[in-house]
């Protein structure tokens, strides 16, 4: 069921991209899961490898529907992909139906007159700059503070976003991995307003071994909200620690432009 503000959660396996919807926070994914979450889900019909797809959008393919875990195109959804999520399964064949009568043939129509062409209509409203736009892509060393247990409050600033007044969705995703000798757990939020904000729009959190290499851990947060400022805040269980972190993409889109 989704949450007070309309957030639904999933689990998904990270080995066969099995999802799998929960009841959050009362409900907890595995080690073998990545926690997801998103706001509303958009049927996209059939897959398309010329299509771009936000996350929680839906497609068919092959008699089975998959939902996108994070923003991708020309990423076949299959159960081995970490772009994409098994929705519902294809159902089995059904027995084959008796056949029936031939019907006879029905006369053919007089070709219709063709139709007046119509008016031109009106030119549409010019857009605005944050439309579908890639606000941040940045890749170094970030210093997460330390939290000392799993869900607490974030404390670190990843990045901040000022914007025209108005309804949005945020996507981001990026690989983490530790530069240090202790495994760690990395939490983070994505919230409306500043750090300090208690308006969690979306959460995602991932274990990280000593000493990995990037990319390692990908970590994903999808959340819409109406207002001027949202920010992505993180942090870890390890105070020492330092990660190195690489933003696949970051995206800020108004409502108003989504299918």
């Amino acid at each position: 069921m989704p949450s007070s503000n309309g957030t639904f959660f999933a689990c998904s396996a990270k080995s066969t991209g099995a999802l799998r919807v929960i009841d959050y926070p009362t409900k907890k994914c595995t080690s073998k899961e990545r926690l997801l979450s998103w706001q509303r889900l958009s049927w996209r019909g059939a897959w398309s490898k010329a299509t771009t797809y936000a996350g929680g959008s839906l497609v068919s393919r092959s008699g089975s529907t998959w939902v996108a875990l994070r923003s991708s195109k020309a990423r076949t959804p299959s159960s081995s992909s970490p772009y994409w999520g098994l929705f519902a399964a294809r159902g089995s064949a059904g027995a084959k139906g008796a056949t029936g009568p031939t019907g006879p043939p029905g006369p053919s129509g007089a070709p219709g007159a063709n139709g007046k062409d119509g008016a031109d209509g009106k030119d549409g409203a010019d857009g605005t700059s944050t439309a579908g736009s890639t606000f941040f892509k940045h890749a170094g060393v970030v210093d997460l503070t330390g939290i000392g247990t799993v869900g607490s409050q974030d404390f670190t600033t990843l990045h901040s976003w000022t914007l025209p007044q108005g309804s949005y969705i945020v996507t981001a995703e990026w690989d983490v991995a530790s530069k240090d000798s202790s495994a760690d757990f990395v939490h983070c939020t994505l919230r409306k307003g500043g750090a300090t904000s208690s308006t969690l729009l979306a959460v995602a959190a991932t274990s990280i071994p000593a000493a990995s290499v990037k990319p390692f851990g990908n970590l994903a947060v999808t959340g819409g909200f109406t207002g001027t400022q949202v920010t992505l805040t993180c942090s870890s269980t390890v105070d020492t620690n330092v990660f190195d972190l690489a933003f696949t993409a970051v995206k800020v889109s108004p409502l108003a432009t989504l299918s």
